[in-house]
């Protein structure tokens, strides 16, 4: 199946979408791209919240670990360990959000970006691509301070990821 065709499947056929949603748009082609056929309501849509979202004591933890070493493959039993969770919570809210931002390649490797993500000196400019890469223009330009509304960001997600408000929240803390 071509990009346009998965793109039209997508689009669930065609509907007016906004700016923002072409990023949304290459990245669910990214997360879903292969040989599966999405068939009516089972289709991802730009509203699927397809942001990145990752605790921040998850965070902070993994990049203190990987300060004093990177590991040669992340693992949902390295992740478990590390952070004292279960493995298959571990799988599901940590492997697959580390793959989407490019911290670790499609094998669980750590990618040259992980490197940067642990180094203090690049790690501005690493959060700066995650956002610039994940998040439409529309959201940088209306929360682009560290002090930005966290609960007017929260109600754009909610309204454009099309998730409840628990969801929204941990996506305007990641952002």
């Amino acid at each position: 199946m071509s990009f346009v065709a998965e793109l039209a499947v997508m689009c669930k056929g065609g509907e007016v979408f906004h700016q923002y949603d072409v990023v949304r748009i290459i990245a669910l082609y990214e997360q879903f791209r292969g040989p599966t056929v999405w068939l009516g309501s089972e289709a991802p849509t730009v509203g699927d919240g397809s942001f990145p979202k990752i605790a921040t004591a998850n965070w902070w933890k993994l990049r203190d670990l990987f300060k004093r070493r990177v590991p040669a493959l992340v693992t949902p039993t390295y992740l478990a360990t590390a952070l004292n969770m279960g493995e298959s919570s571990a799988r599901s809210n940590l492997v697959g959000p580390f793959k989407k931002i490019g911290i670790i390649d499609e094998d669980g490797k750590p990618t040259d970006l992980a490197y940067d993500w642990r180094d203090d000196s690049k790690y501005p400019e690493v959060c700066q691509n995650i956002i610039d890469t994940y998040y439409p223009q529309e959201v940088r330009d209306l929360f682009h301070t560290p002090d930005a509304d966290l609960q007017g960001l929260t109600s754009w997600f909610m309204n454009h990821a099309r998730c409840g408000e628990p969801a929204a929240r941990m996506y305007a803390k990641f952002y």
